[in-house]
């Protein structure tokens, strides 16, 4: 008679750890896919059928390769990577059984399992974040294409009160270049060290998180600057002519 309740103990620990890759791996936010070091797959999780448009079945038959593009490039600097640090990070594209391409987040970790080296690719689809990411830009550069070609003057300051930063072709008017003021203090500026000067108090009400604004003349015109204060503790500001 053999005591077997070592190995017992030893194969309940084993099918408990299994249980918690399982689910672990089934509820992956990301698409997970389990693969041999040749790239062919092994196993994949819901979210890895849903991004990519397969079933299951269909995904085992299936290679790494089956799912990239060209526009991701060559496989070659992810067997480098795994090779060398035994990981593998980057942002590049997959695509679905309908040939859509579309960029993703992989993070690639090379596994030691008793059966052999394995690969765990988890893959997360940016689609939205990248839609996200463009439309900021978009909206950015059209805002810079205003400040550039309307009359106005946007500048940010300090806690301190000096400015660091200053655009946009209001500034022509005032005989300033883009960023000249950067590093001045307001009573600099405006030559007043009276904190009820009108221009400093709206900045220092503004400071306190109380939006703010004030007018002045300049060659004839009248400008409305508008101050509004930031998260940061900072204050951002806004000129414009006032039109009559």
């Amino acid at each position: 008679v053999q005591d077997s309740t070592e190995r017992r103990l030893a194969e309940q620990r084993v099918r408990e750890s299994e249980a918690r890759y399982r689910a672990i791996f089934d509820n992956a936010a990301e698409g997970a896919f389990l693969e041999t070091l040749d790239g062919r797959i092994l196993d994949v999780n819901v979210n890895a059928c849903r991004m990519n448009g397969y079933s299951r079945a269909e995904l085992l038959t299936m290679r790494v390769a089956d799912l990239v593009p060209p526009e991701a490039g060559s496989l070659a600097g992810v067997e480098r990577s795994l090779e060398e640090t035994g990981e593998y990070h980057a942002q590049t594209y997959n695509r679905r059984r309908d040939g859509t391409v579309f960029p993703v987040e992989v993070a690639i970790s090379l596994l030691r399992l008793t059966g052999g080296p394995a690969v765990l690719a988890l893959v997360r689809d940016m689609t939205e974040q990248r839609r996200f990411t463009d439309e900021l830009a978009d909206r950015e550069a059209r805002l810079s294409l205003l400040v550039k070609q309307l009359p106005t003057v946007l500048w940010t300051v300090d806690r301190d009160l000096v400015f660091t930063s200053s655009l946009g072709a209001g500034l022509a008017k005032l005989g300033l270049e883009p960023g000249q003021v950067v590093g001045v203090p307001l009573s600099r500026y405006f030559d007043s060290d009276d904190p009820d000067f009108p221009p400093i108090a709206a900045h220092r009400r503004a400071l306190s998180g109380e939006p703010a604004r004030y007018e002045f003349e300049w060659s004839g015109e009248t400008f409305v600057t508008a101050l509004e204060p930031l998260r940061d503790g900072t204050v951002h500001a806004f000129r414009y002519p006032l039109l009559r």
